[in-house]
């Protein structure tokens, strides 16, 4: 069964909600600033709670929250099979009655400029940055991944490439990178990051940006460039590769050919999401 990865953002009215946790739950209060309670098993918490606040619940925990004024929240719900896919277990957290961090925030922020409109962004970025959140909360935790001592071999580093490089405008998961090189999906993201020098979903990002760098010059819109590559619409690949180029797609589509082999290299592998 091939889990979706899907950050939904929703906004509840005052009053009192029960919330039993399917699998583990991150919330992230998006709201400036709210008066909350929070009631577990053994507890009570109650205080005020800013934007990008986290709460963490493990699988099958129990909470109440409280408000009373309207509030609005980010949210994600991560199954048991898919986090240990992720390299992650909940046997290594701990719950998180408010969270607040600014890694996680910023990661958070990330995210959300990432989303679409209707509420989804690509899997390689949601896995990518949930495994960066899993991270963290681990560090918090006074613990650390395990640096990968090992590469992907020439054929895996090549298949993987490959992969990527022929469905630039398809939604791949790193669960499908890694079945199609024999791998964990947490492992396969270690070794390719060692052998890439990037992780996956941002050198799946360069890519797109270059290839529509290359549409562009040859005449095609930027709606049509974002399209064939595999971005949402022509705002999402502008932020991109103006993030990665320093131009707008428009920049690109007034270089004459004859000028653009001298510009070829200007995506430096380095360039980090925002």
């Amino acid at each position: 069964m091939v889990h979706q990865l899907r950050l939904i953002r929703d906004r509840n009215d005052a009053g009192e909600f029960p919330v039993v946790a399917s699998g583990l739950f991150l919330s992230f209060q998006l709201s400036h600033s709210l008066d909350l309670e929070l009631r577990t098993s053994d507890a009570l918490w109650s205080g005020r709670s800013i934007r990008g606040d986290m709460k963490v619940m493990l699988p099958g925990e129990p909470r109440t929250f409280r408000h009373d004024k309207p509030a609005r929240f980010a949210h994600i719900t991560i199954p048991e099979p898919l986090l240990a896919d992720l390299g992650g277990s909940a046997s290594r957290l701990r719950p998180h009655v408010i969270l607040s961090d600014a890694p996680l925030r910023h990661l958070l922020e990330a995210w959300l400029g990432e989303t679409r409109a209707e509420g989804s962004t690509s899997q390689l970025f949601a896995e990518g940055a949930l495994q960066a959140m899993l991270a963290r909360l681990l560090t918090l935790n006074g613990q650390r991944e395990a640096v990968p001592r090992s590469r992907l071999s020439k054929q895996l580093l090549k298949r993987a490439l490959d992969l990527i490089e022929a469905k630039l405008d398809e939604d791949l998961s790193v669960a499908m990178l890694a079945h199609a090189c024999g791998l964990s999906a947490s492992h396969f993201t270690a070794l390719f990051k060692a052998s890439a020098g990037e992780p996956p979903h941002r050198y799946q990002t360069r890519r797109r940006v270059e290839r529509a760098r290359e549409l562009l010059l040859v005449g095609a819109s930027p709606a049509v460039a974002a399209v064939a590559v595999g971005f949402c619409d022509q705002s999402h690949l502008a932020r991109h590769m103006r993030r990665l180029t320093g131009h707008s797609p428009s920049h690109w589509q007034r270089i004459p050919a004859d000028r653009s082999s001298r510009q070829r290299n200007v995506l430096s592998r380095g360039s980090r999401l925002s």
